[in-house]
């Protein structure tokens, strides 16, 4: 009963961020709002959602291994397997412009919320902070959008989902049943996997890390794997890095304003270290030539099953 509980919290929670974003980029567009603010807004934080609810739901419900899993085994997930797989499908060739950006801010997000759990200073004021960073990100975007095409792929994102944009009762109807979809299924799926784990023995960190941490990275695999397949590779990578930087900013910010955290040894001595190397690694791929290859595609995929492989022994 449990699986199936955790199967349908899942499926709602990802079905209802869609049904979300897809009401809210349509509203957007209705109220005039530009592609660029909607795919980085909107379409940013939605496609996250899954995440950040899944960490703020689990903090609330004092599952602090949880909560920290599904952002670290999210962000690792999205480089590691679905950036692999991507450029395993067609390699990438960086834009400097969204290197020198997007991937720096990855980097630095990545670098801040490791530092923060290894140092266990998960405070609301640390989350403040982290919000804060996320808010001065999207702002410089948005400034700079005018000089720079580093900021086309956020544009890309909002196109996709606004091709046919809904009416204007049908975007409201969207957006309300969107969020009562993504509060419901992050609340059931967080109460199953945290059930499963207390039955079968299984460490919390190890649920939020594979089960909710994979399990959240399901739209961001089907979306670049998409991009990749149809000529697209480059909006695919733009996917990942705000992904992860929303990931981290928001999900670890929002969680430790909701809930003050205490990380377990784990994650503060094996997964946030890792998703920090895995950052760097990436951010080291994309520098070097101004291109992601498939044999650098096959070392992050081999990465990824040596960690888990080493996580689930």
């Amino acid at each position: 009963m449990d699986y199936l509980s955790l199967g349908l919290g899942l499926f709602v929670l990802l079905f209802g961020a869609y049904v979300l974003v897809r009401g809210a980029v349509s509203l957007a567009s209705r109220l005039g709002l530009r592609a660029l603010i909607i795919g980085l807004t909107v379409v940013g934080f939605g496609t996250s959602l899954p995440e950040v609810s899944a960490a703020v739901g689990a903090a609330l419900l004092n599952l602090p291994g949880v909560s920290l899993g599904a952002i670290a085994g999210s962000n690792i997930a999205n480089i590691l397997l679905v950036l692999a797989i991507t450029v395993l499908i067609r390699p990438i060739d960086v834009s400097s412009p969204v290197l020198a950006r997007d991937g720096l801010a990855m980097l630095t997000a990545a670098g801040v919320t490791t530092a923060a759990v290894v140092t266990s200073q998960l405070t609301p004021l640390v989350g403040a902070v982290m919000i804060a960073m996320l808010v001065g990100y999207i702002g410089y975007v948005i400034i700079t959008a005018e000089r720079k095409q580093a900021a086309q792929h956020h544009v890309d994102r909002a196109t996709n989902y606004s091709d046919k944009p809904l009416s204007l009762p049908v975007s409201i109807i969207a957006l309300i049943l969107g969020l009562t979809g993504v509060m419901y299924g992050s609340f059931r799926f967080v109460s199953a996997a945290s059930q499963l784990a207390v039955e079968g023995g299984i460490s919390q960190d190890l649920i939020g890390l594979v089960v909710i941490g994979l399990g959240t990275s399901l739209p961001e695999l089907v979306t670049a794997s998409i991009a990749a397949s149809r000529g697209n590779p480059g909006l695919a990578l733009g996917i990942l890095l705000g992904s992860n930087i929303f990931n981290s900013l928001a999900g670890l910010g929002a969680s430790a304003i909701a809930e003050p955290i205490v990380p377990l040894s784990s994650s503060a001595t094996i997964d946030f270290p890792v998703m920090f190397l895995a950052s760097v690694a990436l951010y080291w791929f994309a520098r070097t030539d101004r291109r992601i290859t498939r044999t650098e595609g096959g070392v992050m995929l081999a990465a990824y099953v040596a960690f888990l492989v080493f996580r689930l022994n």
